[in-house]
């Protein structure tokens, strides 16, 4: 076989048709313990054509790099990430044991991804699988993509939790939050909701910022206290109605 790091170099994008095709029918060959090769390789100008490869070359073959794939919807905006979650998402229950790997860690942007892009997509029965992940993250109290938000929608909608249920922790979640905001100043509230009108504008349009914005206020404590002081809750409680 041809020098399998050179072929890799001819799935950029601006390579001539005829020699892109005539690495991707040579790549198709790799063994299966070599496929990870095709994750994200060389850089970003790359990724387009070994996502549609790796496509190609389908499940189950795929299976030993299906950690690896998951990991490429980290970010949406990257190249090949939509065509990789949407292959990801046809997949299904081998993904699950991954899923509650990738849920351990402390990456929201990405569980927002696998949240949106694969588990909503998914039957009762795969939703069922990762009941527990769910509701602890329903649990929570997230400030910037609200997992916890969707996490419930997603129980709700597949009739995997009670509307009942449902309410009764957005109620508790809503007390606990009142109790947060009974020690902040004016002050603090005045620059939470400034951080909130910030928050909303980066999930309305630049959503690959919201990543940097936590970071950057993550300690502030108007930033700390609950989301549901604004407009947050009510659009929660309207989600289950």
């Amino acid at each position: 076989m041809e020098d399998i790091n050179e072929l890799l170099t001819h799935l950029r994008w601006d390579t001539p048709k005829e020699q892109l095709e005539h690495a991707k029918e040579r790549l198709k060959q790799l063994e299966d313990h070599e496929l990870y090769l095709l994750v994200q390789p060389v850089d970003k100008m790359h990724w387009d054509q070994a996502a549609e490869l790796i496509i190609a070359i389908g499940y189950p073959r795929i299976q030993p790099i299906l950690r690896g794939l998951l990991e490429w919807i980290q970010d949406l905006n990257w190249p090949g990430a939509q065509r990789i979650a949407e292959l990801l998402a046809s997949i299904g229950e081998p993904l699950i044991p991954y899923i509650k790997e990738a849920f351990k860690m402390n990456d929201p942007s990405w569980h927002y991804w696998i949240l949106t892009e694969l588990v909503s997509d998914w039957p009762k029965d795969l939703v069922q699988e990762l009941l527990n992940e769910l509701k602890v993250m329903a649990q929570e109290m997230n400030f910037a993509e609200e997992n916890d938000l969707v996490a419930l929608n997603i129980l709700v909608e597949k009739e995997v939790m009670s509307t009942q249920e449902a309410t009764h922790l957005l109620t508790n979640k809503r007390d606990n939050a009142l109790n947060e905001l009974k020690d902040l100043t004016a002050g603090q509230i005045h620059e939470f909701n400034s951080l909130e009108n910030e928050r909303m504008e980066i999930l309305n349009g630049e959503v690959s910022r919201i990543g940097n914005f936590v970071k950057e206020n993550l300690y502030s404590v108007s930033f700390s206290c609950c989301k549901f002081c604004n407009n947050s809750f009510r659009a929660e409680h309207k989600a289950i109605t």
